[in-house]
């Protein structure tokens, strides 16, 4: 079966003997970041590294998915943990940095447009989903 698990060393992907060497290594958030940026529209562009194979072919012979990017709206980031506006992924950290820096280029021009009600539907689903899983 293939590792699940991953750490980096330097730039490069480096699979872990179990889960509490990854946890070790994972705790260390400054080390997981790729990128991080806010363009002056207000979106916030975030490349992290994983650590984990979101590839999900535990059996075939492929490169672990262990990076991505994702976009969220700098408001509701900071008011709602974020809305996820876009979101890729990669295999290694050369494709994560060329993937970061296209997003940027794709989201530096867009006009951003702060819609109340799907803020508010995002908080109500959240307190709505944590009545659940108390319940």
């Amino acid at each position: 079966m293939k590792n699940m698990y991953y750490k980096l060393v330097g730039k490069k992907v480096v699979p872990v003997k179990d889960v509490l060497e990854w946890g070790r290594w994972f705790e260390n958030r400054a080390q997981r970041i790729v990128k991080q940026e806010l363009l002056p529209n207000g979106y916030y562009v975030s490349t992290v590294f994983l650590g984990i194979d979101h590839s999900f072919s535990m059996f075939r012979n492929t490169p672990p998915v262990v990076f991505e990017t994702m976009v969220f709206d700098e408001a509701s980031f900071n008011k709602y943990g974020g809305i996820e506006e876009d979101m890729d992924r990669y295999t290694t950290y050369k494709q994560a940095e060329l993937g970061h820096q296209m997003t940027i280029d794709r989201w530096k021009t867009k006009k951003r447009i702060l819609i109340p009600l799907r803020m508010f539907l995002v908080k109500f689903m959240r307190r709505y989903a944590n009545f659940l899983l108390r319940s």
